[in-house]
């Protein structure tokens, strides 16, 4: 199979704007938020929901005293959510008046060390929003502690994970998913492998794209959501940390985090490790009703993998424009693992017991590991220019083996079937992957540049066999090996410019080359054509004999027709559960969506209006912008808060030993007994100055630096011999 194709992705003009949502009027709802110590909560959203679901009617942001007023009708909910508490969700009750709830209190998230609580009521921000994209920061959240990069990615906003691992945005599936910005070219089970074996605290920030720029590949047609990973360096000097964790329930779990970096100036090297052991118990189920049959299916779930990660990585940077590294990454899943089901079969008139089927499938052995190598190269002459060139190698090794035990029963316990069948499959994938990508401003926005080749390689390789006494039997109508290679060249050219605060236009042009050669080897033919040619060859035998036998295998036949179709219309009533299921997602997010906006809409309103005040107040005061400039200017040379405080607040001079730091000329300086003070600048009443014995700061560092360099340039003068003495 051989399938070429060229696709040129243009996006024109995209202007990002906030919506309103406009709700029918009713009878006035009113109330006031507060906190757990009876505080006004502003910018808190609350929204009123439908009884019966999570469908948001009608919502409104508080003001500074954190009331709040909606308008309602019949019986509704109270939803409340703002950062920094947890969410509150009221009892349903009905709206006949003019109706004032009183006060809504939030409780703090609150984190616990040992015996001690701290409570949290404004803690960072996980969510923000920038040129278009969510981004979400993980590593803020205390409900991931020990937890993996999977985790994390089902935490974000907007994003679903399945239970067979399929990743959706906003419902709808055909997403991108990218780790550092690159393409992980892996299937699924491959990807949510991998996903696994990374711990959480590695994930810096996840970014989702719904409406993704011509920068990224044409394949994310629902969106792009990019995974980003901390590379590791650190400041200047040796840094070693260590984290360690265990719990223990119904099930044990332990995990271990290591981290090391050095840094010299001009070269780095970062080295991390983790791994996650133990077991996780999970017991879920599913109930629907078809054809007047009534399936109920609860699931005991045990998972026994482990996890082990790591990456060496190091950077030269010759000098500040150049950075020139490389890194090796392991991420490897293993381990058994088990679920048992057993599913009962009711007549849905009556819940009269028909049949039982109990199932397992046990995991005795699973692997999903992946090794890749990165080179790359920066240049950034200045600010705003950037050039960037990557190298990528990725092997991706993957695979399990299961036996499904299936057993049917009648209502009174004896066995109608018992059998046992045994899937092994196995996936070996190699990704090279060249990329260049360039930066600069233009016109006030950005222009972006970048051409990209990849070669992928994958062998899919699955086995399906019934297990009997006499042996195993392997079944060619499940067995297939599938051989599969892809080659892409890419090139886009992107300019993005704001406009304003909230808008941002955006002009793409990308191009796509993509040759891919696949190859699927099974041993069986179509059941379908079988299942007709079986039917003309016993039609041409009865006409020939005129045998009662042949008419039972025509009926017989006809039966497997029957059967098959009546399968493939449970298929179809599968997959409608499953749309509704998505777009009742779909508009449970929106409806998030339409929360999280009214909040960083408020949160505006609260910057501008802090903006404004503090412009009032470099009016009333015109020596408090001197005065916060004095306070970075005394951060940046290395005083302490107490030092700032005495030049600034008590206006004392102080004395001091040791080095201070200067920014111009990137160095430090020694000092002994020096005395510092804030005084008015002697040419401009209206400017402040730092001075050292009476002398401006800047004016020191420059002596102190000409000092520096006469002292290098000074010629070694070798001594004179003194002869040789008797």
């Amino acid at each position: 199979m051989m399938h070429k194709s060229v696709r040129l992705l243009s996006l024109l003009a995209a202007l990002l704007a906030p919506f309103a949502t406009l709700a029918q009027e009713a009878f006035p709802l009113t109330g006031r938020v507060v906190d757990s110590l009876l505080r006004s909560v502003p910018t808190a959203v609350v929204a009123t929901l439908a009884p019966d679901s999570e469908a948001m009617l009608q919502h409104a942001v508080t003001d500074d005293e954190g009331r709040f007023t909606l308008s309602a009708s019949g019986r509704v909910r109270l939803f409340v959510s703002c950062l920094g508490f947890a969410p509150y969700v009221g009892e349903p009750f009905d709206v006949e008046r003019a109706t004032d709830v009183g006060e809504l209190r939030l409780e703090g998230t609150a984190v616990g060390i040992d015996d001690v609580v701290v409570v949290a009521e404004n803690p960072n921000a996980t969510l923000r929003v920038e040129q278009g994209r969510m981004v979400y920061t993980p590593r803020n959240s205390a409900s991931l502690a020990g937890g993996t990069a999977l985790d994390a990615l089902k935490q974000t906003p907007g994003v679903m994970v399945s239970g067979e691992n399929e990743i959706s945005l906003g419902g709808s599936s055909g997403v991108l998913v990218m780790l550092n910005g690159k393409q992980t070219y892996m299937q699924r089970e491959e990807l949510a492998a991998m996903l696994r074996s990374m711990p959480a605290s590695s994930v810096s920030s996840v970014e989702v794209m719904s409406n993704p720029s011509a920068q990224y590949d044409a394949e994310g047609s629902a969106g792009v959501i990019n995974i980003n990973v901390e590379r590791g360096r650190s400041a200047d000097g040796l840094s070693l940390s260590f984290n360690n964790g265990f719990s223990v329930w119904d099930n044990w779990r332990q995990n271990t985090e290591l981290a090391f970096s050095c840094n010299t100036g001009r070269v780095s090297l970062y080295a991390n490790y983790s791994h996650a052991l133990g077991r996780t118990g999970l017991y879920y189920g599913m109930h629907r009703i078809q054809n007047g049959t009534d399936y109920l299916s609860p699931t005991d779930d045990e998972d026994r993998r482990r996890t082990v990660t790591g990456n060496v990585g190091v950077e030269y940077r010759p000098s500040e424009h150049h950075t020139l590294g490389a890194r090796v990454d392991v991420n490897t899943l293993f381990g058994p693992g088990r679920t048992r089901t057993t599913t009962t079969v009711r007549d849905a008139a009556t819940l009269d017991v028909e049949s039982l089927l109990r199932a397992s499938n046990d995991y005795y052995r699973q692997k999903g590991n992946r090794y890749g190598g990165t080179l790359f190269y920066t240049y950034a002459p200045r600010e705003g220019e950037h050039y960037a060139l990557d190298v990528d190698y990725a092997f991706f090794d993957g695979g399990a083996g299961c036996l499904q035990p299936n057993r049917y029963e009648d209502p009174a316990g004896v066995v109608l079937s018992d059998d046992l069948y045994r899937s092994v499959n196995s996936r070996a994938i190699d990704i090279l992957a060249l990329s260049y990508a360039q930066q600069h401003r233009l016109w006030g926005g950005t222009l972006h540049a970048g051409v990209k080749y990849s070669w992928v390689r994958a062998d899919n390789d699955y086995r399906f066999s019934t297990v009997a006494p006499a042996g195993e039997q392997l079944d060619p109508s499940q067995s297939s090996r599938f051989l599969y290679q892809e080659q892409l060249l890419a090139a886009y050219l992107q300019y993005n410019r704001p406009l304003g605060r909230r808008a941002t236009l955006e002009v793409g042009l990308r191009g796509e080359y993509t040759r891919s050669d696949g190859d699927l080897r099974r041993t069986d033919k179509l059941k379908g054509a079988a299942t007709d040619a079986a039917t003309v060859i016993i039609s041409g035998v009865g006409s020939l004999f005129g045998s009662g036998k042949m008419k039972e295998l025509e009926q017989s036949n006809e039966e497997l027709h029957q059967e098959i179709a009546k399968r493939d219309k449970g298929i179809d009533d599968l997959k409608a559960q499953m749309q509704h299921m998505q777009e009742q997602h779909g508009r449970h997010i929106r409806n998030l969506q339409g929360i999280h906006n009214q909040e960083l809409e408020a949160k505006d309103k609260e910057i501008s209006r802090l903006n404004t005040l503090l412009e009032k107040a470099f009016k009333w005061f015109p020596m408090l912008r001197e005065m916060l400039r004095m306070e970075k200017l005394c951060a940046a040379i290395g005083f302490t808060k107490e030092m700032i405080e005495s030049l600034l607040t008590k206006k004392e001079a102080i004395r001091c030993n040791g080095r201070i730091y200067s920014e111009e000329y990137r160095r430090k300086f020694d000092i002994k007994n020096d005395v510092f003070k804030v005084e008015k600048n002697p040419t401009d009443d209206s400017k402040l100055v730092l001075t050292i014995n009476r002398q401006p700061i800047g004016e020191w560092f420059k002596e102190q630096y000409d000092k520096l360099r006469q002292s290098l340039r000074q010629p070694i003068q070798p001594k004179r011999s003194q002869g040789m003495k008797l």
